[in-house]
């Protein structure tokens, strides 16, 4: 019987973030891709997601996925296999970033999805890559599939969620660390942040590479990736 792998995309993302790494690893694992878009809290996503889903597996999480699947990790470990947090936080906003999904949420209340996604695509990803229309490309369909409400409720979840950086040390999973060193979204100092606070955890951060690595640097990612899945087999 393959192993599970369970990915959880980040704000506005579905799978075809993941294509790169799917090509590979669907003739290895049994993959599934959770796009949570029917509940406004980071605990209600991890419960529906758990529902959902079959132990046990290895999780995989970006951006907001990744923030869930730490809440997971922290919460039902025992379902886990290994962890891995690419591009993500643990719900430790400022004011500053709280205040953009505030505007987020009114912007698309008030019908201004499609101006307010093409504004903010461009920033997900490191302003040099040669590929950057295509990379954007990619986004942009990823979030032509995502419903409005679907965008508004995964908003809400990232403004009205509790913090989950004091738990940060119950992760007992071993867990990697992926983070671009260009991100416009968390600072690298995030990304140590959880590899401080995380027992096990173990950090690489990608040069020339912003918000979203599986699209950016997804050779790097799914080696990484690939390797640390390879470090945790069940027997």
């Amino acid at each position: 019987m393959k192993e599970r792998i369970v990915i959880l995309p980040g704000w506005s993302n579905d799978a075809l973030l993941w294509q790169y790494q799917l090509k590979d690893w669907e003739k290895i694992y049994d993959i599934q891709v959770c796009t949570i878009e029917t509940e406004n809290t980071i605990e209600k996503m991890a419960n529906k997601i758990l529902e959902q889903v079959t132990s046990p597996f290895h999780l995989i999480g970006h951006s907001l996925g990744g923030w869930i699947a730490a809440w997971i990790a922290i919460h039902a470990a025992n379902s886990l296999q290994s962890l891995s947090l690419i591009s993500t936080w643990p719900g430790n906003s400022t004011q500053q970033l709280l205040d953009v999904f505030s505007s987020i949420v009114k912007r698309l209340e008030a019908g201004e999805r499609i101006t307010l996604l093409d504004e903010r695509r461009a920033s997900a990803f490191f302003e040099k890559n040669p590929k950057i229309n295509e990379v954007m490309t990619i986004l942009k369909q990823s979030q032509n599939n995502m419903s409005l409400q679907g965008l508004i409720n995964q908003t809400r979840a990232e403004i009205d969620s509790p913090a989950i950086t004091e738990e940060l040390s119950y992760i007992k999973t071993p867990t990697i660390i992926i983070h671009g060193i260009q991100d416009n979204y968390f600072p690298i100092a995030t990304a140590k942040l959880l590899a401080e606070q995380i027992p096990n955890a173990t950090l690489h951060l990608l040069d020339q590479c912003g918000h979203m690595p599986s699209v950016e640097k997804p050779k790097q990612v799914t080696q990484l990736v690939q390797q640390h899945l390879e470090s945790f087999h069940c027997e």
